[in-house]
């Protein structure tokens, strides 16, 4: 997960699905007040059903990167 915001988030070199969907709660107010419609992400399973949960609330569409393209997963 990438995004770019000033303030401390944390960080961690091992993440867990709970993780990222902390880190998705944190970012999803800002998100959506910033007017971001979507979010792009890869197949991680750490991105799991109550991550894209939280930005689906914040009406933010979620894109998947397609299957099996490491370039596509490159630039999102």
């Amino acid at each position: 997960m990438r995004a770019v915001a000033s303030g401390s988030r944390g960080c961690t070199w091992n993440p867990t699905g709970e993780w990222v969907t902390q880190q998705a709660r944190n970012l999803g107010h800002d998100f959506s007040d910033e007017g971001v419609r979507f979010l792009i992400r890869d197949r991680d399973s750490k991105y799991s059903g109550p991550f894209d949960e939280v930005f689906r609330s914040e009406g933010i569409r979620i894109v998947k990167t397609p299957v099996r393209s490491p370039k596509a997963n490159a630039i999102a």
